[in-house]
């Protein structure tokens, strides 16, 4: 099951190609005012959401570490894998963490 935090947002420590299957995040606090960090975990994100390359993707993370699931999610279904949704990002690119896929996934269901 993919999990849901409220507010995340970091950036990739290093650049990634459109077929890399791993990343390093910047950060891995969350929103909290307590400095808490992410659980490691599943989680849905988006990268560079507010440009041409929007990506949604499933992670798993641990630590700074992540590694894809799936990426490149079809922004309709949130669970088919579209390599034309695949991007390479760099170096600094925003990730979020979002509902999409696991709330369109149980609409669905």
């Amino acid at each position: 099951m993919i999990n849901v935090i409220a507010q995340f947002e970091t950036t990739l420590a290093s650049g990634i190609s459109k077929t890399a299957t791993t990343g390093i995040l910047l950060s891995n606090v969350t929103g909290d005012n307590d400095g808490a960090t992410v659980p490691n975990g599943d989680y849905g994100i988006v990268i560079d959401e507010e440009n041409s390359k929007r990506e949604y993707a499933v992670i798993t993370i641990s630590g700074y570490n992540f590694t894809f699931v799936k990426r490149g999610l079809s922004m309709i279904d949130g669970d088919t894998v579209k390599t034309g949704n695949q991007f390479d990002h760099r170096k600094g690119a925003v990730i979020k963490m979002t509902t999409h896929p696991l709330v369109t996934l149980m609409v669905k269901a």
